[in-house]
């Protein structure tokens, strides 16, 4: 199967999403959100979901990047963003290739579609960066 770009505009998703959505699957902004049960971790949006990362870490869809456990149970992006430029584009693209609608890998794994899908208006966003150093001048 060949390669495609996350960004790629004949991509569909599986994950139903408004037409004028911010995030379609060419975009899919991370971010950091926290439930009442759970401590704060890494996130993608999709349309008006988030797709929980630290969930699909565990599940094992996140092998072969570089990306540990402790990168993804974090209350800012920091720790992942320390794998660079590459990093933050290969795990963007594999959660890109989870979502598309062409690939059954987590669609129709319906139990794990459960464990890593929330509604963002059920969920507490974060900041997701802290920046360190920062001054006014």
């Amino acid at each position: 199967m060949q390669d495609i770009k996350a960004n790629d505009p004949k991509l569909k998703s599986w994950v139903e999403v408004a037409p004028d959505s911010d995030f379609p699957i060419q975009n899919l902004p991370f971010g950091i959100f926290r439930t009442e049960s759970q401590l704060p971790h890494v996130c993608c949006a999709i349309g008006d979901k988030l797709i929980d990362l630290k969930a699909l870490h565990v599940m094992g869809y996140l092998e072969n990047l570089p990306f540990t456990l402790d990168d993804m149970v974090s209350d800012s992006l920091n720790r992942c963003m320390r794998h660079g430029k590459l990093g933050m584009r290969d795990l963007r693209n594999r959660v890109s290739k989870l979502l598309r609608s062409d690939m059954p890998d987590l669609r129709d794994k319906e139990h794990h579609v459960r464990q890593v899908l929330f509604n963002q208006n059920e969920v507490q966003l974060l900041m997701p960066v802290k920046v360190g150093d920062y001054r006014f001048l």
